[in-house]
């Protein structure tokens, strides 16, 4: 009897064992709200079932896997739409070795909010939403997304939002992809880059955003290709599209249209200067009302001083005209 039971005892001990550590390793399906706090969690979090399910990582909290951290996914069981994923000031989602960081498929309504960091070490997504719509990605101040590879993948989704407040960027050693990607038919994508914001790409042949057709981009931050000025910063591919730049917003590097009625806004101030790169067809229009020279889009000063003998003659001008009249 007493063999019996030590051979019983030692095989409920081996099957804990064994459930303990396949739980940790292949993940855990989260289908009521749920926070990470102080601790560090191995397993996958899997959202697949329900909807209106919320993830919060914080108080420190790290969740770190060799890939596919996070995972949201309607295609099995009930679909998972609505959820949210909330990461604070000091919490970080990451992968190590492979896969996303955060990944989401077949599922519509995600909002995912960030004040940590959302990473992958390796030439793979921070965030790929590419099997998913009606998303809401918001990094704010203090927050960073980063990864070698596209940081984050918007693949052929639609309605996708970006706020960024924060740091988006491509690390040293990546495989030269864009930081924000669009596939071939992406399309109504919402990018607002507010003041203090950072979207960096570190490639030659790639850039900072890149874009399909129907999308805006609002710039009151930086968009950089940190490879310099004679490299992308923002590329349209494809057509409708319409980039926005505002207040004291800065670009480095081109502004590339490869498609057809793609308009390029500035909003700088009355009198401001400005002098942007731009190669392809795009339209120009200054909201406050200053002489653009088409071409590359500068006014008043920064392209050089024939487009600033013209615009001083233009207002030259007006002057002449005004004081005549009186």
């Amino acid at each position: 009897m007493l063999r019996f039971a030590k051979h019983t005892i030692r095989k409920i001990l081996i099957i804990l064992f064994f459930l303990t550590f396949f739980t940790n390793s292949y993940g855990e399906n989260v289908t009521a709200s749920k926070t990470i706090s102080n601790e560090t969690e191995t397993s996958q979090q899997h959202i697949k079932t329900n909807s209106d399910i919320t993830l919060t990582v914080t108080n420190n909290a790290t969740v770190t896997r060799s890939n596919y951290a996070v995972k949201v996914n309607g295609t099995e069981d009930s679909a998972a739409d609505d959820a949210t994923i909330s990461i604070s000031s000091g919490s970080t989602v990451e992968t190590s070795s492979g896969g996303n960081a955060i990944y989401a498929q077949d599922t519509s309504g995600l909002t995912i909010n960030n004040s940590g960091t959302i990473s992958s070490s390796e030439s793979t997504k921070a965030i790929d939403v590419a099997g998913a719509d009606d998303v809401n990605i918001t990094n704010n101040s203090g927050g960073e997304i980063y990864a070698k590879g596209r940081v984050i993948a918007i693949g052929n989704a639609t309605n996708i939002t970006i706020n960024n407040s924060g740091k988006i960027y491509g690390t040293n050693g990546g495989n030269n992809a864009d930081t924000i990607y669009g596939a071939n038919n992406t399309a109504s994508i919402t990018i607002n880059n507010n003041s203090g914001g950072e979207i960096k790409n570190n490639g030659t042949t790639k850039a900072a955003i890149r874009l399909i057709k129907n999308s805006t981009i609002t710039n009151s931050g930086t968009i950089k290709n940190d490879e310099g000025p004679d490299y992308n910063a923002i590329k349209l591919v494809g057509n409708d599209n319409t980039v926005t730049l505002k207040d004291e917003g800065i670009i480095v590097g081109k502004i590339e249209s490869n498609g057809s009625r793609n308009t390029l806004k500035l909003n700088h101030g009355v009198g401001r200067s400005y002098y942007y790169e731009t190669t392809g067809n795009f339209t120009l229009e200054d909201l406050d009302g200053n002489n653009v020279v088409k071409g590359s889009a500068g006014s008043v000063g920064q392209g050089g001083s024939e487009i600033l003998d013209e615009l001083l003659g233009y207002r030259s001008l007006n002057i002449r005209k005004s004081l005549n009249r009186y």
